[in-house]
């Protein structure tokens, strides 16, 4: 039965998928061959998702009570299927087959094994004394919520990228070539809306996400929304001066996060030559070209990754 209303509602929700199946399909192919030419990444992507990301999304604290509830679970034989998924989605990572983020699937088992382990030492400690195991949990709530707080007061700062978004859409003319340095704009920079022109271009995912940018573009909520003639490259780029040239780009749009550990490991795997490290490509950007308006986080009522937008006219 779970089965079943599992697969309905992901139908209900995602009826692309059959409406339009051939175009699904060779999105999922896509998606699968990108897996397979970044996977020589993923090696040392899990020991960077475990220090950077997982802390973010479980605090650290559920860690050793996980341990022993993995422990307690294997003793009892309980929780099996959540092992085994657990267990599944390393052996994914580790085997190169999808990127890191994939990872994430694996955190609410982690959770619900780390639930299982407080509960059991909680119960060891409230059987010797009631008042202190009552403190001891306590304790641990409390700290386990501190991450909460933290991410409810982040969520009702301004975003940087938004702001951008607003001034862009303000400021620069409808169809301008503007240049956007990232793989995923939509997650790390302003989120502008392209042109008919540009869709096809940016849909690096396949056929049907040029469809889906269009109808997007289309829709009654962003119809009166400037659009603009978009292009995407990697940082990784060997000339980007003579491809804004080349395409008669007007403005660069770049994000700065203030996190550089990622990029940081990136160029110490794959070298400056092949993979060049995110300040190299700010640097030409900066000598170059013009900058004419930056958006900064200040950590307080603003959020987000510093936007940098240049003008190269």
């Amino acid at each position: 039965m779970f089965v079943v209303i599992t697969t309905l509602s992901f139908l209900i929700f995602s009826p692309f998928i059959v409406i339009d199946h051939h175009s699904a399909i060779g999105d999922i192919k896509t998606q699968i061959d990108r897996a397979r030419e970044v996977g020589f990444q993923l090696m040392s992507s899990l020991r960077w998702f475990a220090v950077n990301i997982s802390p973010r999304l479980i605090t650290p604290v559920i860690i050793p009570f996980a341990l022993l509830g993995f422990m307690m679970a294997s003793r009892e034989r309980k929780f099996i299927p959540l092992i085994l998924l657990v267990l599944l989605n390393i052996a994914i990572i580790v085997g190169r087959y999808v990127p890191p983020h994939y990872l994430i699937v694996s955190l609410p088992p982690i959770a619900i094994i780390g639930g299982n382990g407080l509960q059991y030492l909680f119960s060891k400690i409230k059987r010797k004394n009631k008042y202190i195991g009552i403190l001891f949990i306590s304790f641990i709530g409390l700290f386990i919520a501190i991450p909460t707080f933290i991410a409810v007061r982040k969520s009702v700062m301004t975003d940087t990228r938004e702001m951008a978004r607003q001034w862009i859409e303000e400021n620069l003319t409808e169809n301008s070539a503007i240049l956007i340095d990232r793989v995923i704009p939509d997650v790390e920079s302003p989120q502008l809306i392209p042109n008919p022109e540009s869709a096809e271009r940016l849909s690096i995912w396949g056929r049907g996400n040029i469809r889906f940018r269009i109808l997007i573009s289309e829709s009654k909520e962003i119809k009166n929304r400037r659009k603009y003639n978009l292009y995407l490259v990697s940082m990784a780029i060997k000339d980007v001066v003579s491809f804004i040239e080349g395409n008669n780009i007007k403005y660069v749009i770049t994000s700065v996060f203030g996190d550089k550990e990622f990029y940081i490991d990136q160029c110490l795997d794959y070298g400056v030559e092949t993979y060049p490290c995110e300040h190299e490509y700010h640097r030409i950007l900066k000598e170059k070209y013009k900058l004419i308006k930056n958006f900064s986080p200040d950590g307080k009522i603003t959020r987000g990754p510093e936007v940098l937008i240049y003008i190269t006219e």
